[in-house]
């Protein structure tokens, strides 16, 4: 991903039809959803055996409820 909005359009290069470029680079770059579940993502690969979930959610800090500081009271 190259964090860009859009492609860039394609140099001009005489004996290439700019379609086919404009193709290639979509190709080796494909727009993906903007709003999508996590768990399509794609795998992160860690070596060429290894691959990973992109996210990992942990729950993390106390989960302790406190009382409230100005009314010792109540719960």
């Amino acid at each position: 991903m190259n964090c860009r909005t859009s492609h860039l359009e394609p140099e001009e290069v005489e004996d290439k039809d700019p379609e086919e470029l404009k193709a290639a680079i979509e190709k080796a770059d494909p727009y993906e959803s903007l709003l999508k579940p996590i768990s399509e993502d794609a795998q992160v690969a860690l070596t060429e055996q290894t691959k990973q979930d992109s996210w990992s959610v942990r729950l993390m800090g106390d989960l302790t409820e406190y009382a409230n500081e100005k009314d010792p009271a109540s719960p």
